[in-house]
């Protein structure tokens, strides 16, 4: 029997700022501070022009309509296992980062980790197949957002 899992992880993902070397000095004198709480994610746009600008972490996030049962429920329905996958009993995840954009359209669909070219293309052609979705907000207007999504194949 086969089975087709997908899953919702976190929807945003959040982009890390490295440091510089003064604060990783600084931070290493303090010693009750933790690697982790020294942690500043990027809440600022990448570019400064609100056209092209793509944001890590918004205020409200982009959401798919009907919310993420929906989302789970189209996924499901349009993807297909690769047939050399389920072959050579290939499983796991393959996490896809995409923008919706602040017209509420997915753009610039990339793998951002792997499994295999057959399940890496088929996740991405189902992504790319998503209706236009709720933008993502940030001070009341409509922002591009970056959208992170496992999509899970497994075998039983």
């Amino acid at each position: 029997m086969l089975f087709l899992v997908v899953s919702l992880l976190a929807c945003t993902s959040k982009k890390e700022e490295k440091t510089t070397k003064q604060d990783a000095e600084a931070t290493s004198t303090q010693s009750n501070l933790n690697e982790s709480d020294c942690v500043l994610y990027n809440v600022t746009p990448s570019s400064t022009d609100p056209a092209t600008s793509i944001y890590d972490v918004v205020e409200q996030t982009p959401q798919f309509p009907g919310g993420d049962k929906k989302l789970i429920e189209f996924i499901s329905k349009n993807i297909h296992y690769p047939l050399i996958a389920q072959e050579n009993g290939i499983q796991g995840r393959v996490i896809v980062r995409f923008v919706v954009t602040r017209t509420g359209k997915v753009d610039k669909c990339e793998v951002l980790r792997s499994l295999n070219p057959g399940c890496d293309r088929e996740a991405l052609r189902v992504i790319r197949l998503l209706p236009q979705w709720i933008p993502g907000k940030q001070n009341g207007v409509n922002v591009n957002v970056y959208f992170t999504l496992p999509v899970s194949f497994k075998l039983e």
